[in-house]
Order: structure tokens, then C-alpha cells, then sequence
């Protein structure tokens, strides 16, 4: 992939509607913001995309800003964010559906970032992300179901979950994680 000076220094992506994008392989982007792919206010549907090795301060992997977003199969693996969002990162609403946040680092939300709108997990994997507010952070909402989180050699550092201030988040069947609260003196519940 390329080199950016702001944003998409693999792909980049503004300011359009109906995009189709499958079967596509981002490796080695760099970029302040979404170093593998930026989403910037569009809306359009991606399928089969995998995401690799990208390093920005924010959205190494994927950086979602305006708009809507949606994946069927990736894998968003060993991006580095200096900042926030190693894998993902979303400020506004993005749909995964078998989509695996595996090997990424950021210290916050190693593996995705949620900073605003609505983060939908669907059957994916989060596993192996390492930063110091977890894997998934959580300042908008998160709502999931049937997402495997890494148990043993395989697990998120420091925890799976983490949530700051009023953010939500809701995982359904087949989803078990460990939650680390937003320092407030309560978490928001989870099990």
C-alpha cells in the first residue's frame, strides 16, 4: 500500500454513495488517519476485505468517519495506532459481520475504537489486541452477538471491554468477555 499525508495511505474513500468493494487486500499503509483504509462520510457495502500491517495514530487498520459502513468477512490484523483504534477506528456507524480484530495495538482500543455511533459486532473474532484500555473501547455503542474473545495465549490485554463515560454496550449469544469500566465507579454491566 502507499503513504498519506492525512488520510487512506492504502485506500481512501469520500464524500460517496452505493460503493461496492470485494476481494481486496491492504497491506503496509501509513497515514495519520486510517493508514489501510478512510471512510470518510460514504456509504456503500465491502465484503471480503482483509487489512494488514498499517500504522497512523488513528484507524491503523480502518478509520470510519461519517456515513455508514459495512463488512461481510475481513480481517483487520497487526495494525499499530499511536492513539487510539489499532484495527478500527469508528466515529460513526460501521456493521462487521464476520470480521476477525486480531494482533493490533493502540492504547486505547487496540483492536477497535468506538468513538462515536453504533459499532455492530456479528459472528466475528477479537483476539490477541494489546493496549491499556482494552480491546474494544467504548465512547458510543457496541452492540454484538456471537463473538468469540481470546481465552489463554490468545487473550486481549489488558481486557476485551472497555467503556468510558455514558457509552453502551450489549453483547447477545454466544459472546463471553472481560469488561474494564470506565473508572467512574461503576460499570456498565456485563457478565
Amino acid at each position: 500500500a502507499g503513504v498519506a499525508s492525512l488520510r487512506g495511505g492504502g485506500v481512501a474513500v469520500r464524500d460517496a454513495s452505493g460503493v461496492t468493494i470485494s476481494d481486496l487486500l491492504v497491506l503496509d499503509g501509513r497515514a495519520p488517519l486510517g493508514a489501510g483504509v478512510a471512510w470518510t462520510n460514504s456509504a456503500g457495502s465491502l465484503s471480503d476485505l482483509i487489512v494488514r500491517r498499517g500504522i497512523g495514530e488513528e484507524g491503523a487498520g480502518v478509520l470510519v468517519d461519517g456515513g455508514s459502513f459495512a463488512l461481510q468477512d475481513g480481517v483487520f490484523g497487526e495494525n499499530a495506532a499511536s492513539v487510539a483504534g489499532g484495527g478500527l477506528s469508528a466515529r460513526s456507524d460501521a456493521a462487521l459481520v464476520d470480521v476477525d480484530l486480531l494482533d493490533n495495538t493502540a492504547p486505547v482500543g487496540a483492536g477497535a475504537h468506538v468513538g462515536g455511533g453504533t459499532l455492530s459486532l456479528t459472528d466475528g473474532a477479537v483476539w490477541r489486541n494489546a493496549g491499556s484500555a482494552g480491546a474494544i473501547h467504548v465512547v458510543g455503542s457496541v452492540v454484538g452477538s456471537g463473538v468469540w474473545f481470546g481465552e489463554g495465549g490468545d487473550a486481549n490485554l489488558p481486557a476485551d471491554v472497555t467503556a468510558q463515560g455514558g457509552a453502551s454496550y450489549v453483547f447477545g449469544a454466544g459472546s463471553d468477555f472481560v469488561c474494564g469500566g470506565d473508572g467512574s465507579g461503576g460499570d456498565p454491566g456485563c457478565h
